[in-house]
């Protein structure tokens, strides 16, 4: 005897479960993440411009606009307001040479009129050179920060030495700005792509005497990207600014088995074998974030009586998105979490049944600024499921932790006593650690309502 059911849905089928069934360790898949490192950007032309620049491009400002970029288009602008004007000499292309110290920069330059600018607009003291070189200058992956005492200068090699104190870039800000973008992946390989992909197909989740159960197919592909603004006031020690926008899309194909071949079941199953975290990224000395994103499969599962059954799961998402506002609640949104969905249900036997796959997405965010100066985490939980339950008669009980509840068929109304009922419950919820959490969505829609099950044989 076969019963099928089968229904197309609006949402994704995104459950994050936790049941206290005991069972077997698990063989845990995890794809590692790889640090994303966003570098300064090498601005230096290649050749020296015909025509020397003009003394604003060599003179030392308060206000500076430093970039930072990394593979796969991820890339972040710092605008900061230092405690001293500042020259950034790798805009200076003329500068042929850089050799630092904790006690002093020296320079050395290509051309006279350069040269020359130079020392007309640089005061005698108390500026910032903030370098983007090797030769001890920076620290790997960082722009190295020189407060000048003083310098002298030698005309006929064109060559300027500093007196100057190496600093950490935070300790010369007043006021920062940070807009960043980000896309991340989470593969076999080290890397980006912008792409998540998991193939745990033929996957024995479970396997004892009385229970088996197999993903026959598995298969995620998503994508997701990140794009983020943080204003940091270091004269008040506060963030007055900070919130990130999360887009996502992704498309899954869950096949689960499961065969009963005791007499009686009535365990609650729930089994994570994959944990997928998206690449994290950092600007060093400004700037870390991750990990990202964390992708599981699982399955609530009880039965009474032998049985074989499956559940064959198809999903996508196209254009999900979540503003999220770490300061301010009420700004805190979600658009286009609108997947379809198509659920197949095959049963061979007459029992009491619940098969309910689930796929958990929870995307965690902890974000540290300048070293520990703020140091906060947020995130996005997704926590939808397909809830099936299949009974031989009225007193069959189900749990699932989505808390939904079935209103059984009256004890009349049934010829054996029979009944299945099916619904789908999806909620989004978002989370700041450090001062709320927020549910952005939440819904529960009925596949089959609470009816009769008439058996085919």
């Amino acid at each position: 005897m076969k019963f099928t059911l089968s229904t197309l849905l609006a949402f994704q089928a995104l459950a994050g479960s936790s049941l206290s069934a005991a069972l077997p360790p698990s063989q845990e898949a995890s794809i590692l993440p790889s640090k994303t490192i966003l570098r300064p950007v090498q601005r230096r032309q290649n050749s020296v411009p015909a025509v020397p620049l003009g003394p604003a491009k060599f003179t030392p400002k308060t206000n500076v606009t430093l970039p930072y970029e990394g593979i796969n288009d991820t890339n972040a602008l710092v605008r900061a307001m230092m405690k001293h004007p500042a020259i950034l000499l790798e805009t200076i292309d003329t500068i042929s040479e850089v050799q630092c110290s904790d006690t002093g920069v020296v320079l050395k330059f290509s051309s006279t009129e350069d040269y020359k600018t130079c020392l007309g607009a640089w005061p005698a003291n108390d500026f910032i050179m903030v370098t983007n070189h090797a030769n001890g200058c920076d620290g790997e992956n960082e722009r190295g920060i020189f407060v000048v005492q003083g310098y002298t200068f030698d005309d006929a090699t064109l060559t300027l030495t500093a007196a100057a104190t190496r600093a950490a870039i935070r300790d010369q800000m007043d006021d920062a700005v940070i807009d960043f973008q980000h896309t991340g992946t989470a593969t076999t390989k080290r890397g980006l792509s912008g792409s998540i992909s998991a193939d745990l197909s033929g996957s024995t989740l479970i396997a004892t005497d009385p229970l088996t159960i197999v993903a026959n197919e598995a298969k995620l592909e998503s994508a997701i990207s990140l794009a983020g603004h943080v204003h940091y006031s270091f004269w008040q020690f506060k963030v007055t600014e900070f919130y990130i926008d999360l887009d996502y899309s992704s498309a899954l194909n869950l096949n689960v088995s499961a065969a009963v071949n005791a007499e009686y079941s009535t365990d609650l199953y729930n089994y994570n074998p994959l944990a997928v975290s998206v690449s994290a990224f950092t600007i060093p000395g400004i700037i870390d974030v991750g990990p990202m994103v964390e992708f599981a499969l699982g399955i609530e599962f009880a039965a009474a009586g032998a049985v074989k059954a499956s559940v064959d799961f198809v999903s996508t998402i196209t254009d999900a998105n979540v503003h999220l506002d770490f300061l301010d609640a009420s700004k805190t949104s979600s658009t286009g979490w609108t997947p379809q969905n198509n659920v197949t249900t095959d049963i061979d036997a007459q029992v009491e049944l619940q098969l309910n796959p689930y796929a958990d997405l929870k995307v965690a965010l902890g974000v540290n600024l300048f070293n520990g100066m703020l140091d906060m985490s947020a995130g996005v939980e997704a926590k939808p499921t397909v809830i099936n339950a299949f009974a031989v008669d009225l007193d069959f009980t189900y749990n699932s932790a989505s808390g939904v509840t079935f209103a059984k068929p009256a004890a009349d109304q049934c010829v054996n006593g029979a009944w299945f009922a099916s619904t789908f419950h999806f909620g989004v919820e978002a989370f700041v650690t450090q001062f709320y959490t927020k549910t952005l969505y939440e819904v529960d829609l009925p596949i089959y309502e609470s009816q009769c099950w008439n058996f085919v044989h």
